[in-house]
């Protein structure tokens, strides 16, 4: 890999983590219901869409790279989601799970397309 693209995806990799921390840290007893990870999830589908959209031309470089492998990779967590979904799993909370799965799947959908659509109508 090029040394521009290490560079820049470790960068947005660090800040995109940061981040994530955050907001997990802010959200308070994740054993109510998982408020962190939802919001890290959601903010980083949404900010995929805006980079994808609005940045599109940059596709290729390490600008975008940094962007979205790098931070919205590192604000994302599928591994959080996933055990916070098994965790659900192993105690039958079914409602709590399907409501999980429901929210974090359409609502990350949603907030990718709304965003996508709002970078392409920038340019």
């Amino acid at each position: 890999m090029d040394r521009r693209f290490a560079g820049a995806v470790a960068v947005g990799g660090v800040t995109g983590a940061a981040l994530r921390w955050g907001i997990v840290e802010a959200s308070g007893d994740p054993s109510q219901w998982p408020w962190g990870v939802l919001v890290a999830n959601l903010v980083g589908c949404a900010a995929l869409g805006l980079v994808v959209g609005r940045l599109a031309p940059l596709a290729g470089s390490p600008v975008f790279a940094g962007l979205t492998i790098g931070f919205c990779g590192a604000l994302t967590t599928f591994a959080s989601f996933a055990v916070d979904l098994a965790v659900y799993l192993r105690a039958d909370e079914w409602l709590r799970f399907s409501g999980y799965l429901a929210v974090s799947v359409a609502g990350g959908l949603a907030a990718f397309l709304v965003a996508y659509r709002l970078g392409r109508a920038g340019g």
